[in-house]
């Protein structure tokens, strides 16, 4: 979607549109302060199940079968499925994935066809997801993804949570959460305070386009990413201003070309920008 509009010259705020600014900053604020929390507590729920499936023996033999000549031989037995689909309801996860360190896809919860995919691949190794993935295995440290495609849910969103499984110094595999991004939109589309023409929106910047994490209004509600091309020299639209890291509140026009009251923030955990107007 290409959106193509003249750039307005922005005014003074009127006394009403000051008090309306003020409410919408204040809104932004709670909203990008509750999905900082929830990855915090996400990451925490990572590094849980991390700690649980170190100290377990019943599967690290089966990673002994991998080899270089041959396919992924990776084997769950009943005891893991089991062991996997509880802590994933538990912790509300979208999907627990098994990766190599080499990038290969061993086991997925929910996708069993993508075993054998790998993320040095094709594209996924220009991807911001590979980088995260690799300075996850190099580091040995959990990392948070920014919100990407996976090639398990090829044009789905979702944010990723990488966190090695380490055995006497040594990285044995990566596991990769999804989180559920149903907790984001929850966030993201209570319109409490907002009246009937107020939304918030969640968008990430990519090069030169505005990608939607959450649908703005008068788009298709679907999960996969709306994307935007926002053609404007001044680049003066509130969620291009906060997904290239900005803050602020005033009257602009929005992606959809019309005059708004809004309040715009970054949230850095996510390199997400968040706007209420």
């Amino acid at each position: 979607n290409i959106v193509k509009f003249r750039d307005v010259v922005e005014r003074p705020l009127t006394l009403t549109e000051k008090i309306l600014s003020g409410h919408f900053n204040e809104i932004s604020e709670k909203k990008a302060k509750q999905i900082t929390a929830y990855i915090d507590e996400k990451t925490y729920d990572v590094q849980a199940l991390t700690k649980f499936l170190e100290s377990q023996q019943i599967f690290l033999p089966l990673l002994s079968k991998e080899k270089k000549s041959t396919p992924v031989s990776f084997r769950a037995d009943n005891k893991l499925i089991k062991i996997l689909k509880t802590y994933e309801s538990i912790y509300d996860f979208d999907n627990i994935t098994f990766i190599s360190t080499k990038g290969k896809i061993l086991y997925s919860v929910k996708y069993s066809k993508g075993k054998g995919l790998n993320l040095t691949a094709d594209k996924s190794n220009k991807s911001e997801l590979f980088e995260v993935f690799k300075k996850a295995v190099a580091q040995q440290t959990l990392e948070v993804s920014k919100v990407q495609y996976f090639p398990l849910q090829k044009n789905k969103y979702a944010e990723y949570i990488f966190a090695p499984i380490v055995k006497k110094g040594t990285v044995k595999y990566m596991l990769a959460i999804a989180l559920n991004m149903r907790q984001l939109r929850t966030v993201i589309n209570d319109s409490t305070g907002l009246g009937k023409t107020g939304e918030t929106i969640l968008a990430k910047r990519q090069n030169q386009e505005t990608i939607f994490i959450t649908t703005p209004k008068n788009f298709p509600d679907t999960d996969t990413l709306c994307r935007v091309k926002i053609v404007s020299k001044a680049g003066r639209r509130p969620i291009q201003l906060a997904a290239a890291g900005g803050n602020g509140m005033g009257a602009l026009v929005d992606h959809s070309g019309k005059q708004v009251i809004a309040s715009w923030k970054y949230i850095p955990i996510l390199d997400l920008g968040i706007v209420v107007k």
